[in-house]
């Protein structure tokens, strides 16, 4: 895999075009090797919002801040 940041710039252009799979399948490889990063939290958290998720998009954000 790439770098943290890499992995972070890819899965961010992915949220920005609109493939939110794509982008939550990387935030969570994220945070398989780091849990609290907070910028893959808080993504994953925007994922969850935008997909519906409501309740869990809430628990991804408080975990980043």
């Amino acid at each position: 895999m790439a770098t943290s940041a890499e992995a972070l710039r890819t899965a961010i252009d992915f949220h920005e075009a609109g493939q939110l799979p794509q982008a939550e399948q990387i935030c969570r490889r994220i945070l398989e090797s780091n849990p609290w990063q907070p910028v893959a939290l808080n993504l994953l958290g925007v994922v969850a919002h935008q997909s519906g998720r409501h309740e869990l998009a809430v628990q991804y954000i408080g975990q980043a801040v």
